[in-house]
């Protein structure tokens, strides 16, 4: 409905809007570099690609933004599932996050809050996974995850992996002998995850920052 009460008529998703349309017409033509494309993450990128498969229009990226909203009302169901919910409080819960107000506004915009809700609940369902019963490959997933989400939002990315941390010293299914010999080894790891992305060991550039 161009329903924008706090963009000022200009927002993100026009400049998202246009660099997906510069990466699009790239793709098209077989040029898959990004050199000479200013782009503060990779959202516009994903849309571009899309564009280019699809049609080069905004309505595209806001039809890929309201599949990543219904996915994530997936994982609100998930979720609540794993920690002991019925098939019935999970659908409620999914049906009590489908209408949030702004999950449902900007989830219809061209923004990446769609992408980075989605990633954050992705996240959550994984960490329960790890904390009842650990395995490598959920953590090495995790972690895959973890890094996208900070770089598309660092501040999020950084409550889901202190919340990691901690959640794993106090309330993981294990013995103290294995917590702090796995959680040691979780520590080392989990602060390269911003370093990969330029932020510093544990985000250490973001904090002097900010």
């Amino acid at each position: 409905s161009n329903f924008q009460p706090f963009s000022g008529g200009y927002g993100d998703f026009v400049v998202y809007e246009r660099q997906a349309q510069e990466i699009a017409d790239r793709v098209q033509q077989g040029n898959f570099s990004l050199q000479g494309v200013s782009v503060a993450n990779y959202y516009p990128v994903i849309v571009g690609y899309i564009y280019a498969l699809t049609l080069p229009e905004m309505f595209m990226g806001q039809i890929f933004n309201a599949w990543l909203v219904a996915l994530a009302v997936v994982f609100v169901y998930l979720i609540v599932r794993q920690i002991g919910g019925s098939e019935k409080e999970g659908f409620l819960t999914g049906l009590i996050a489908s209408a949030y107000p702004s999950l449902a506004f900007y989830g219809s915009l061209l923004l990446k809050d769609a992408l980075v809700v989605l990633l954050c609940l992705i996240g959550l369902l994984l960490m329960l996974k790890i904390i009842k019963i650990f395995s490598w490959r959920i953590f090495f997933i995790f972690y895959i995850l973890l890094t996208a989400l900070i770089h598309f939002r660092f501040y999020v990315g950084y409550a889901l992996m202190f919340t990691f941390i901690i959640s794993w010293f106090f309330v993981s299914a294990f013995n103290l002998k294995k917590r702090a010999a796995y959680g040691l080894i979780i520590l080392f790891l989990l602060g390269f995850s911003p370093q990969l992305l330029g932020y510093g060991y544990y985000g250490s550039k973001n904090f002097k920052t900010f």
